[in-house]
This record gives C-alpha cells, structure tokens and sequence, in this order.
C-alpha cells in the first residue's frame, strides 16, 4: 500500500501544470501583439503607440488611439509563460 501512495504521489509531483510551464525569456509580448491585432481588429495596430501593463506572468498591452480620434482601444493579453494571447478584446 505505502508502494501505490509513494508512486501517487511521484505522479501528482510530476503533473503539476506550474511546475511544466516555464517562462520564455525571448517573448516578445508586442510582436505576439501586433501579430495578433492584425488577423483579429478591422484596422491597422502598426503605427499605433502601446502601452503595456503587468500582471503576475500577464502582459495587457493596449493600443493607444491617437489623441484626435475618438473609439474603443484594441487590448490584447499575453501570457509570457507560453508567449501566446489568452485574450483580446476592444474597449468602449
């Protein structure tokens, strides 16, 4: 029996999803960004200021209208652990 709970506990150490996602320490959250803003928003990003704000491994990068123009912001979030956008939305 202490076999079967010493091998549980071996399994339950090992598939810790904390433990197996590591950060990537070449993550460029405004290239993952930018890539993303141009397949998902109806306007161009590029040229665009961004402002990009922490939280814990979150990166929210928000595209900053220029200060004539009125309208929502394009955000994206990015998760720097996978480097890849976990949400994007357009603020009102």
């Amino acid at each position: 029996m202490s076999k079967l709970i010493c091998a549980i506990a071996i399994l339950a150490v090992c598939m810790n999803p904390r433990q197996q996602v590591t950060a990537q320490p070449d993550c460029d959250v405004l290239k993952v960004a930018l890539e993303h803003a141009a397949q998902r928003f109806a306007y161009d990003v590029a040229g665009m200021r961004a402002e990009i704000s922490e939280s814990g491994d979150l990166r929210e990068i928000t595209f900053l209208l220029p200060d004539d123009a009125i309208g929502g912001a394009p955000v994206v979030i990015v998760d720097v652990r996978a480097c890849a956008v976990v949400r994007s939305y357009m603020t009102q």
